[in-house]
């Protein structure tokens, strides 16, 4: 699998310090994605990618299925993944109150790595990958899911417009629409 730098220092954090936006995931991000799911002690309590990218094996079975996939690097070090967005076709495992909704089959994922954590760049970069995403499917809206005891996530996807569907299973269940952000 190959990237596309598609901006050079278009995230910015903080402190101003400047993160790069690319489409794809190359080797070394790979790498990096197999580390950190197992490693990074957040995405291990809070998701299912210690599982989801167990083996190498596992991992390229998964990337292989229909996503799009969105890296954030620092500007300068195009290797170092700092995030990571994907979106996914998988259709919504909750009942919805309307059939629009019930049909929706975008599902949406962010990660933000220990590096880079605490830099107020959640928004920033969920912005950049849904205004690309809605180039190519302006009319789709995008569920996602997190764990109900994540509650900075939580708090993070409703600031930046989700709304809140459901709960199963110890999951809450939230969709945005094309334009609310």
């Amino acid at each position: 699998m190959t990237s596309k730098l598609l901006c050079a220092g278009c995230v910015v954090d903080q402190n101003n310090q400047p993160y790069s936006f690319w489409q794809g995931l190359n080797e070394a991000h790979q790498q990096q994605l197999l580390e950190f799911s197992q490693n990074d002690q957040e995405i291990v309590e809070n998701t299912g990618d210690a599982t989801r990218f167990a083996t190498p094996e596992k991992m390229n079975e998964w990337l292989s299925g229909p996503r799009i996939f969105y890296v954030l690097t620092p500007k300068e070090k195009p290797n170092e993944m700092s995030g990571l967005i994907w979106f996914s076709q998988e259709p919504l495992p909750i009942e919805a109150d309307d059939q629009a909704t019930q049909k929706v089959h975008w599902t949406f994922a962010v990660r933000l790595y220990q590096r880079a954590r605490g830099r107020h760049l959640s928004s920033a970069y969920m912005k950049k990958a849904f205004e690309h995403f809605w180039l190519h499917s302006p009319t789709e809206p995008v569920w996602l899911s997190t764990k109900a005891t994540n509650t900075i996530a939580q708090k993070i996807y409703e600031k930046f417009g989700f709304s809140l569907l459901g709960e199963k299973d110890g999951r809450l269940f939230y969709i945005l629409q094309p334009k609310s952000i």
